[in-house]
């Protein structure tokens, strides 16, 4: 079983994500977008997945990869309409790819959804919160060889 540390949104303040990096110790950490990082390297030892959001200049749109047998699409999700919660796009696109789990963030809103078997993670902002509780967020999963180890809402998202 592997644990996984889903962080997005950080805009360049490594401080706060390396805090929780030793606080979860997780198996692999996957970073959403708008890390705001210039710096290739510590991108690269960092992160064992990472994605380009709209504020940043380094990593890919996307990333799909594999994880235990289950596929998953790394995403920032301003390509996608996720300010309105009309994850359909989103949806059909991992869909038409056979992708098991999306990753996203953009909104700074963390949130979880599961619509036609495919799960869809937004871990929120670990540094500028949009939610209605202003606390930042982070989300933790498990995947083990059968898939995502599915938990409630507030088992996989976490607050500082």
């Amino acid at each position: 079983m592997k644990k996984i540390l889903i962080l997005s949104d950080s805009h360049g303040k490594n401080d706060i994500m390396e805090k929780v990096i030793k606080k979860e110790s997780p198996d692999i950490i996957i970073h959403c977008g708008d890390h705001c990082m210039n710096d290739q390297n510590y991108l690269d030892n960092t992160f064992d997945y990472y994605v380009k959001g709209n504020n940043d200049c380094i990593g890919n749109n996307q990333v799909i990869t594999k994880i235990n047998n289950t596929s998953f699409l790394i995403v920032h999700g301003d390509e996608y309409n996720v300010y309105s919660n009309d994850l359909t796009n989103m949806v059909k696109y991992a869909t038409d790819l056979g992708v098991n789990v999306v990753l996203y963030g953009h909104s700074h809103i963390e949130d979880y959804n599961k619509i036609n078997d495919i799960i869809l993670i937004n871990p929120g902002s670990i540094t500028y919160p949009r939610n209605q509780n202003g606390k930042k967020s982070y989300a933790i999963i498990h995947v083990d060889d059968k898939g995502v180890i599915e938990k409630t809402f507030e088992e996989m998202v976490r607050y500082i």
